[in-house]
Order: C-alpha cells, then sequence, then structure tokens
C-alpha cells in the first residue's frame, strides 16, 4: 500500500456508510486518502466523464477503492441504478487506464447479490451460478463486466461482499431497520419470514478486509467478503430483545415473503483467507449492542435538541 509520501489513496464513495469508516481507519494508518471531490471542491458526478478524467489527473492516485454507487434494490429509477453503477463504473476505469503513470491497485466492490439466490442454499463461493435477482444486483454484475474488460491494463480485484452493519447504517438494511425499532422502543415492526438466514459482519470488519488486501496491490481477480456464517432474522431479533430489555411485535408483511427464496446462504472465505490470511469476526451480539447504543444515543441528541428549541423565546 502506497505510504503518507508517495501517491494518495482515492476512495470514491468516501462520504457514504463503508466509505467514511475505511477513509478514517486508512488515515490513522498515516496514508493520504482523497476523493473525486478534493480535486475539484464540488460533487463529482460518475456519469460525466470530464469530470471523473479531470479528478483523476489532478489527483493521480496510486491505489483506488471503488465504492460509490447506488448500493440498493430499494432506489425507485433502474435506469440510475445502471448509469451510476454500470456508466460510472466505466468512466472512472477509463480514466485510470488514460492516467500515467497508472494505479498500482484497483479494488472494486461489487455484491454478493450478483449471485442466483433463488434455488441455491448454504455456501457460496467464487464460482457459484449469477443470477441477480433484483436491478441493483444485476447492475454490480454488469459493472464486474466492465472492469474485466479493463482488466488487460489495469490491476483490478473485485471484492463481492455480503452483508454487513453497524452504527449509522441506513435502515434501508434490515438489521439496520430492526436496531432503530428496538432504540425507538417501537411496539410493532412489519417483517417477511424471521428464519432466513444470511452472512452478516461488521463494516469494521470489512474495512479491514480492505486494508489488507490493499496491501497486497497489486492483484486481480475475483473474491468473496464474508464471514463464513449464516444468522437469522429471528435470532438477531431474539438477541436486540435480550440487549435492549424490550418486546416487540412482528407482523408478517406479505410484501417482503418471495416464494422462491433460500433460506441460508453465506460466503466462502477460503480464497479471502488464501489471500490475506485469518479474519477475526467480533460476535454479531457485539455488533448490535454497539449499533443499539449508537441510535439511543441520537435519539437521545434529537429529543435534547428539540427540547432546547422549544424552550428558546
Amino acid at each position: 500500500m502506497a505510504g503518507p509520501s508517495e501517491r494518495p489513496i482515492l476512495i470514491t464513495g468516501s462520504h457514504g456508510f463503508t466509505g467514511r469508516s475505511l477513509a478514517a481507519s486508512l488515515r490513522r494508518a498515516g496514508h493520504q486518502v482523497v476523493s473525486l471531490e478534493d480535486a475539484t471542491g464540488t460533487f463529482v458526478d460518475l456519469r460525466d466523464r470530464d469530470q471523473v478524467d479531470l479528478a483523476i489527473r489532478t489527483l493521480k492516485p496510486g491505489l483506488v477503492y471503488h465504492l460509490a454507487g447506488i448500493a440498493t434494490n430499494l432506489h425507485p429509477d433502474p435506469g440510475q441504478i445502471y448509469a451510476v453503477n454500470v456508466v460510472g463504473t466505466a468512466n472512472l476505469l477509463a480514466s485510470l487506464k488514460a492516467l500515467d503513470p497508472r494505479p498500482h491497485g484497483i479494488i472494486l466492490a461489487s455484491s454478493a447479490t450478483v449471485y442466483a439466490s433463488p434455488g441455491l442454499s448454504g455456501c457460496l463461493d467464487e464460482t457459484s451460478p449469477l443470477l441477480p435477482p433484483h436491478h441493483y444486483g444485476s447492475s454490480k454484475l454488469a459493472a464486474e463486466d466492465v472492469a474485466r474488460h479493463f482488466s488487460r491494463d489495469l490491476p483490478i480485484l473485485v471484492v463481492r461482499p455480503f452483508n454487513y452493519t453497524g452504527p449509522g447504517q441506513s435502515d434501508d438494511f434490515v438489521v439496520a431497520k430492526l436496531v432503530q425499532h428496538f432504540a425507538r422502543r417501537a411496539p410493532v415492526i412489519r417483517m417477511g419470514n424471521l428464519e432466513i438466514a444470511r452472512d452478516f459482519s461488521a463494516v469494521e470488519t470489512v474495512v479491514e478486509i480492505y486494508r489488507r488486501l490493499g496491501q497486497l496491490s497489486p492483484v486481480r481477480g475475483l473474491v468473496n467478503i464474508a464471514s463464513g456464517r449464516a444468522i437469522s432474522l429471528r435470532v438477531i431479533i431474539e438477541t436486540l430483545e435480550r440487549i435492549s430489555g424490550h418486546r416487540i411485535l412482528i407482523e408478517t408483511d406479505p410484501r417482503f415473503v418471495r416464494p422462491d427464496e433460500c433460506v441460508t446462504l453465506f460466503g466462502s472465505t477460503e480464497r479471502l483467507t488464501q489471500l490475506i490470511g485469518p479474519i477475526s469476526h467480533p460476535p454479531f451480539s457485539d455488533v448490535l449492542a454497539a449499533m443499539l447504543r449508537y441510535e439511543e444515543a441520537r435519539l437521545d441528541e434529537e429529543t435534547r435538541q428539540r427540547s432546547t428549541s422549544s424552550a428558546s423565546p
């Protein structure tokens, strides 16, 4: 990985959930971390090749983490998902290819949603069948194909993260949604099948994996980022009930139930371990407890601010 006095490390999406944590981790290690906006002083639209070119020529990164993009299947406009995640990736890689000297490593964040979850069960490795269940997954698979075309000229490592979470994550994601309901002491929550079990990691662990993968560059290929374990939504709810001391009524919402959805899916960590060695995952109950403390503190601060505002003349 580039040292503090060498070329900077570029993180696209550095202000997002994962990007913030990765940037902080790299800076603590003494590295110069930049965003596309550092080159221009304003938002850089990945869909605009000229804007991206200017930023890349200005920054001249030595290592790139491409995390930016629309990161949810709940986005209402499929066209925007493909424009940002696919066209944006193509623009970035084209600009990096034109850079002299080129980066010595590019880590491109795809997603485990590229796998064909209907009909599969158990452990998924990097050779498992691909059939994304929604536009977000399809956009990530298309971005992988874009990266394949550039990989003859650029050292690209595609990573496929499985689910991960942590304090401050949007409630578009199921674990954060659950935590926020418990923090508010909500009486009821609407959910799908509670027996669904998925691979969940802590964002801090994923950031550490990203950091260690960056130290390997140049490295090419494809690797899962996973814990190798599956945790059911029912177990997560029971853990939150124990930690919070709050019981919540679960109502089944048919909109969240897919009849063809596999019950248990988790990722193989074999290739990842071959690349960077053993990975330590904290107990998921510790992750949930940290998230609950964060949300409770945030709600307390909101209450304090409302109280202060209402008391002002």
